[in-house]
């Protein structure tokens, strides 16, 4: 199935989909000015009316392309004006480091779009425990619920959640009030 990003729905459905995990993707890369970098790739792709053979072809291209701007926009930048071959040293691009930050964006979004699916008050008291950090009877004195209503919603979020996440990702998603939440997913 072909996609023709010219087409106005198609640009926004793909622009939903994959805006939250490349910003993601290219903090990792450049830090600030992320958002900046994937918005100039989606307008290029605009501009050009790409059209791309599958989804997964546009995915690849997406990262490849926000890749590209990234090491464009470091090569550019005063911190490494230097010589190409010792950027990439200094800021630790490997391929390998790109791989992987792809992989960790692509975890995010998928955790990000199980929550989003929730009812509304699971959702809000997921994301206010896992996403923020806070506890259970800070989110029943900000939502005006009783410490029991809170722990009961969020088993209910949590189990929903165990059926549709792997099992991995619904470990991660256990563990990110410890990573803290902030590091890994952009501002929207």
């Amino acid at each position: 199935m072909s996609i023709q990003i010219g087409d106005i729905a198609v640009f926004n459905h793909a622009f939903h989909d994959h805006y939250a995990s490349l910003c993601f993707y290219a903090q990792k890369l450049v830090g600030d000015g992320a958002e900046d970098v994937v918005e100039d790739v989606f307008v290029r792709i605009w501009q050009k009316a790409l059209r791309f053979e599958s989804a997964v072809h546009l995915k690849a291209f997406l990262y490849h392309a926000v890749k590209n701007e990234c090491l464009d926009r470091l090569k550019t930048s005063e911190r490494s004006l230097s010589r190409d071959g010792s950027f990439a040293r200094e800021s630790g691009l490997t391929e390998q480091a790109c791989i992987n930050e792809i992989i960790r964006a692509e975890i995010v979004r998928e955790i990000e779009e199980a929550v989003s699916q929730l009812p509304p008050q699971c959702r809000k008291i997921i994301t206010m425990s896992y996403m923020e950090g806070m506890t259970n009877r800070e989110i029943a004195q900000e939502m005006g619920l009783s410490l029991q209503t809170v722990k009961n919603q969020k088993n209910r979020a949590l189990g929903l959640l165990k059926k549709r996440l792997p099992n991995d990702q619904f470990e991660l998603l256990l563990l990110l009030p410890l990573v803290s939440l902030l590091e890994i997913l952009p501002n929207h």
